[in-house]
Order: C-alpha cells, then structure tokens, then sequence
C-alpha cells in the first residue's frame, strides 16, 4: 500500500472520528420530545451560572443538502446550450455526510456548529494548490428564513495529489427565541455574491 493511499485513509477515518464524535454530542440523555406537545420551558434547559446548555437531538434542527446545491462543477461548462466540455473541467466538489450541536442559552436562543464531509477531484485543467468554495448556510422555518451566511471555505490539494477530502465546519449559527421545532438546516454550494443573504 503507497503512502498516498494511507494517507487518504487515515484523513478519511480522521474526519469520520470528528463527525461521529459531534454526532455523539447530540445523542440525548433523555427521550427527545415531541416538538407539537411542548410543556411551557421545556425547550428551555436549566444551566448553572448561566452557561449555554447541550441540546438533545430531537431539539436540534436537522441538516439538509438543499437539491441542486450539493455538487459544484468549475470550469468546461457548455454556452448558450452546448455541452460541457470535459476536457476544460478545472475541478468538481461535492458535500455528503453531515452533523450538528446545539447549545441554548438562558434566554431561548440556540446556537448551532454545522458540518459536513466534502470532498474535490480536480479536472483535465486542474492544478493543485487553494480552492475557495462557496458553501450557503440557512436556517429555514416554515416560510421564513431565519438565518443565511455565504462562508467563504478554503480548502487545499497539495501537488500530485488529484482529489481530497475537507471537513466544512460553521460555527456560531444563531436561532432567535420563539425558532419552532420544524426549522431546518441547509448546506449547499452558492455561487452568487457574497454580500447577499
């Protein structure tokens, strides 16, 4: 086996270890409950001199990978309506795996760290070196959007080496008080400015 090989291996497992270990985080101690029969303050868990409490899991918004968005393809791509062109394709990305943690705060407020497993291939035209990726981090409930963050993610294949795998990580993802148990988490690729929400 090359050393390549076991390289990639060992970044694999490595970020597979920090993916179940948030993950773990969010198992609940207790049985999560149900979000349309909520006593008054149960959403509320009791901390000691006021720091921010872990959040079990079935009060955790859940990550999505919003259709469409979870693949991202650069360079060779066909104009007017022709074809891609392979052979120009600098490099293409993708998320897969994700995770989150929760913790809340005394006065409601929930913050979140998300996550996600990515990985990039470069193209015919690909070089090695830094690619920056627009990743879009939204918080969704029901029909108004909470929260929305363009993050500008670096990531790095070193020479000689074609693809690789990157682990997305976002913390500080703020849910105002009142935020219902339905809200959703999405990830996804965004190519727009980044000076938009």
């Amino acid at each position: 086996m090359t050393g390549k090989v076991q390289a990639k291996m060992r970044m694999g497992a490595a970020m597979t270890a920090v993916l179940l270990a948030v993950a773990g985080c969010n198992t609940p101690t207790t049985t999560p409950f149900d979000h349309g029969n909520k006593a008054p303050g149960m959403d509320k868990p009791s901390t000691a001199k006021g720091a921010p409490a872990p959040v079990v899991t079935g009060t955790c918004p859940q990550i999505s990978l919003r259709e469409g968005t979870a693949f991202l393809r650069k360079g060779g791509k066909g104009k007017n309506g022709a074809p891609d062109d392979q052979a120009k394709l600098q490099y293409q990305v993708s998320l897969a795996d994700t995770t989150r943690q929760c913790t809340m705060d005394e006065s409601g407020t929930t913050k979140v760290m998300a996550m996600a497993q990515g990985r990039i291939v470069l193209g015919p035209m690909g070089k090695a070196g830094t690619f920056t990726l627009p990743i879009r981090v939204a918080v969704v409930d029901g029909d108004k959007t909470v929260y929305s963050e363009l993050v500008k993610f670096n990531t790095e294949l070193a020479a000689g080496q074609p693809s690789g795998q990157f682990l997305f990580q976002k913390e500080g993802i703020v849910l105002p008080p009142g935020t219902s148990g339905t809200a959703r988490i999405f990830l996804g690729f965004d190519e727009g400015p980044y000076n938009t929400k």
